[in-house]
């Protein structure tokens, strides 16, 4: 099971209309399927591979739950600044919860299956997977990343959260990645680097 990247927020107030910082989250990865990068800019990005994830949220929101194009639950949706992340779909033992934003604790999305530990988002808002760990869950975000959806082939692994500011960091489900001399990548959660400047 692959953790879901919660996003590193930076503010003076939850309850602020816009923080100082915010680095997005990576999704959850599912079978042959990897979650989205955690965003540089403002927008959720898309998983690739398998059945995709749900529809990318407005921009400060949390994302949406996973779509349904199969026959079990999909994934939640990371939190977003303005809102938590949404719950994926209750169709087979559990479905994915949405993470919280930060004005509502931060949290992850956890699930609760019958047979299985729990599966737990990463704090920071990542949304939870599915099912026995299916349909990979959304990260956390200045906007959250979309939920993974459900099985037909193969499940669908969650989008990656948005960030916000002008030094960030963001998280990678998939694979690490450099550019413009600035790390657009990592694995795991995300995480804002301050320097002062003298």
């Amino acid at each position: 099971m692959v953790e879901v990247g919660g996003g590193s927020y930076i503010y003076y107030n939850a309850t602020d209309s816009a923080p100082l910082v915010v680095a997005g989250g990576g999704g959850g990865q599912a079978e042959n399927a990897y979650g989205g990068p955690g965003s540089g800019n403002t927008n959720a990005t898309n998983s690739s591979g398998g059945t995709g994830n749900g529809t990318l949220a407005s921009v400060g929101y949390g994302g949406n739950g996973g779509a349904n194009v199969g026959q079990y639950s999909s994934g939640g949706g990371g939190a977003g600044w303005l809102s938590n992340g949404a719950d994926g779909l209750q169709l087979r033992n559990p479905k994915g919860v949405g993470g919280k934003a930060p004005r509502n604790g931060a949290s992850g999305g956890i699930s609760s299956h019958p047979s299985y530990t729990g599966f737990y988002g990463g704090f920071g808002g990542g949304g939870s997977n599915s099912d026995n760990t299916g349909a990979g869950g959304g990260g956390g975000g200045y906007t959250g990343g979309a939920g993974g959806n459900n099985h037909t082939r193969s499940w669908g692994a969650g989008g990656g959260g948005g960030s916000y500011g002008t030094t960030m960091i963001a998280g990678n489900a998939s694979m690490p990645s450099t550019s413009g001399g600035t790390e657009t990548g990592h694995s795991g959660n995300g995480y804002a680097r301050i320097t002062a400047i003298e």
